[in-house]
C-alpha cells in the first residue's frame, strides 16, 4: 500500500499504528522521528519543557527519550525484546504526530 494513496486522515492515523503495532523496524523509526521533535532543552533535560504538542509527554519523556538516545548511539539498530515490547506500549499513542509527520513529508495537505 502506497501511503500517499490512502485517502483519510484517520485511515493514514491506522495504517501507521499497523505498523507501529507490527513493525520492529518502523516502531523504533517512529520513536526517532517524535524525538528530533523535541526541542533541545527537552532533550537535555529528557524531560518536557514545552507544552507545544509536540514530541513526548511528561510521563514518557525520560524513558522514550533514553531508548532514542540509544537507538541514535547504536547507528540506529533497534533495541532489546525487553526495550521492544515496553516501546510498543507507550508508541501507539504518538501515532497521530507520526501521521502529521509523514503528511508533511508526503506533501498532503
Amino acid at each position: 500500500m502506497i501511503y500517499k494513496e490512502i485517502k483519510t486522515k484517520k485511515a493514514r492515523k491506522q495504517y501507521i499504528l499497523d505498523l507501529l503495532l507490527t513493525d520492529d523496524r518502523a516502531l523504533w523509526k517512529g520513536l526517532y522521528t517524535i524525538y528530533q521533535y523535541q526541542t533541545e532543552e527537552e532533550k537535555d533535560c529528557e524531560d518536557t519543557v514545552y507544552d507545544n504538542g509536540v514530541g513526548f509527554n511528561a510521563l514518557d519523556a525520560r524513558f522514550l527519550s533514553s531508548l532514542a538516545e540509544q537507538y541514535e548511539q547504536n547507528d540506529k539498530r533497534i533495541g532489546t525484546i525487553g526495550q521492544t515490547t515496553a516501546l510498543r506500549k507507550r508508541l501507539t499513542k504518538y501515532a497521530n504526530q507520526l501521521r502529521i509527520v509523514a503528511d508533511y513529508k508526503q506533501g498532503i495537505a
